[in-house]
């Protein structure tokens, strides 16, 4: 997560990461892009809590800066990004784990979303379209200019993503976009999970 104050959100969003199964979770990182007081001391409580949330701090530098640091501290072979207003749903990463072990050929996975209502009402489902190899995808991409999906809840091998060149900290924004078109023309294989 990257995280810049918003802390009602913020909190739900850690807590419907910490809230699934251990057995797919190695840790819950937060990249603190230089928060008010009030969102930085609820993290670093949170982190006294539990040993699964760890939490870098940094001056405001902005998505792109704390979303390549994040990518930079991760520990583990997979990241999954989550914005901080957005959440998990239960056993999200479960559903991410059985997709991992039956395509090992792939290096990006990226699914459908549930929107929520400003109540918290689920507002219907999103299906993204899947695409029959990458030179659609990137022309798809071109054309809105977007990505075709969340970039939120996508999933990635963490040192693919290093070796592509990780976030454009000089991008003021597009950062998602840049990143997957990094995986697309670089020929590496993006999966959607339904």
């Amino acid at each position: 997560l990257a995280s810049y104050n918003r802390l009602d959100y913020l909190k739900e969003a850690v807590e419907s990461a910490l809230a699934q199964d251990d057995r797919y979770l190695f840790e819950v990182l937060v990249v603190d892009d230089g928060s008010d007081a009030e969102t930085r001391s609820w993290l670093d409580w949170k982190a006294s809590q539990t040993p699964l949330l760890r939490v870098v701090h940094q001056a405001h530098a902005g998505v792109a800066a704390a979303r390549h640091n994040g990518l930079l501290a991760v520990r583990s072979e997979w990241v999954c990004i989550l914005d901080s207003d957005d959440r998990l749903l239960p056993g999200a990463l479960e559903v991410l784990a059985k997709a991992l072990g039956t395509r090992p050929d792939v290096d990006l996975f990226y699914a459908d979303v549930l929107e929520m209502s400003h109540d918290g009402k689920p507002a219907g489902r999103v299906r993204y379209p899947l695409f029959r190899d990458n030179d659609k995808m990137i022309r798809s991409v071109f054309v809105r200019p977007r990505v075709p999906f969340k970039h939120s809840g996508t999933t990635f091998r963490t040192a693919t993503g290093l070796a592509l060149g990780g976030y454009d900290v000089d991008l003021p924004f597009k950062i998602d976009v840049d990143l997957v078109l990094k995986f697309l023309s670089a020929g590496r294989r993006l999966h959607h999970i339904d």
